[in-house]
């Protein structure tokens, strides 16, 4: 490997670490000091609920969140997320009405896009990928399965997540019209 790619690597590696350390840092320091969302300070300090702004309790928000499955079948895409090897990376999960479900992973980098394929499930606000087959062959070993929360019936965010894969910001996807 020429020297300058490898020093390129590297310091893309170094970056990849530096988010990772700085966004759990963040993380455990807002939990520390048990910050709450704005909206939420505010109504706090000034005694209304959430209900009493013209929101919804978060009994009624939970039951306004539970699509049907046919409303949920599409299109979800992530759009360009950054990437430590390729110019970015880009998801796409197809929600099929058979309970067929299709993943494509475009990493930007002129290679064919990963297209994984298997059956998705859904359980009040959340929905499950289990995923089987990668580029047409059977993934070996055990199926990926990838657990969703649904927020109403456009974006889908992904939990319990390999940062590994899916690095600090995880996943979020958005209902596309294509």
């Amino acid at each position: 490997m020429n020297k300058k790619l490898q020093f390129w690597l590297i310091v893309a590696a170094i970056i990849v670490i530096g988010i990772f350390l700085f966004s759990d840092t963040k993380e455990q320091n807002d939990d520390q000091a048990g910050a709450l969302p704005s909206n939420m300070q505010e109504s706090e300090s000034n005694g209304e609920s959430n209900e009493s702004q013209g929101g919804m309790s978060p009994e009624s928000e939970q039951s306004a969140q539970a699509p049907t499955t046919n409303e949920l079948a599409g299109r979800y895409t992530s759009g360009v997320l950054p990437a430590a090897s390729t110019p970015g990376r880009e998801f796409s999960v197809i929600l099929q009405d058979d309970m067929t479900a299709i993943m494509i992973g475009d990493y930007k980098n002129d290679v064919e896009p990963e297209r994984e394929v298997g059956t998705w499930s859904k359980s009040d606000d959340r929905i499950t990928l289990t995923l089987t087959q990668r580029n047409g062959y059977p993934i070996s070993g055990e199926p990926l399965v990838l657990h969703f929360t649904v927020r109403n019936t456009d974006t889908l965010t992904l939990v319990d997540y390999d940062r590994s894969r899916w690095g600090t910001m995880g996943l979020t996807l958005t209902r596309s019209s294509e």
